[in-house]
């Protein structure tokens, strides 16, 4: 299965049980290029498919969003100053900031390797989690068809047990965020 294919499933998977999901139409190649452009980034075929499906998700679990490609902008450009700032901050031009928690922690797709890097600046943390963000796509996809995905209505979150998540970890060589919503 392509990748884009994988996304567009695990989409309709948590729209399927989560109302409040919502995306927003999404942009033209040449839109999606040419905001690229103004951070000097040449963005993988990938996210250009993805853009060109929606141009921004909320609520994918609880304040988890994927964002709209003028906040990837922003955020952008925001740690870019924090790396100027801080030349030991981990932050890498690379990397382009696609969802975010509530603001606090950003996952960020490495152009250049296709890793999946979270940062989270109140915890001063920069932790790649995958080494390939299909491996994500896929363990996020595994726990979905083992029916291990449980939604809290109430709080608009999914929830999968401790040992199953533990296990799909290990399987596609993930680490465990330590922002994983288990039990």
């Amino acid at each position: 299965m392509q990748p884009i294919e994988k996304i567009k499933l695990v989409i309709s998977e948590i729209k399927t049980v989560n109302k409040a999901t919502r995306n927003y139409p999404g942009l033209s190649r040449k839109e999606i290029i040419e905001t690229f452009k103004s951070i000097e980034i040449e963005p993988p075929q990938e996210v250009i498919k993805l853009y060109e499906l929606f141009n921004g998700i909320t609520s994918l679990n609880g304040y988890f969003d994927f964002q709209e490609v003028e906040e990837v902008i922003e955020w952008y450009r925001t740690y870019v100053e924090i790396k100027e700032d801080n030349p030991d901050f981990k932050f890498q031009k690379s990397w382009i900031p696609l969802f975010s928690m509530n603001g606090d922690v950003i996952l960020y797709l490495d152009c250049e390797l296709f890793s999946v890097i979270a940062i989270d600046l109140e915890l001063c943390r920069v932790e790649k989690i995958a080494q390939h963000y299909e491996d994500y796509l896929d363990a996020i996809l595994d726990i979905f068809e083992q029916q291990a995905v449980i939604y809290e209505e109430k709080t608009m979150h999914f929830t999968v047990e401790s040992s199953v998540w533990e296990k799909t970890c290990s399987k596609y060589q993930l680490k465990n965020p330590w922002y994983s919503s288990s039990k």
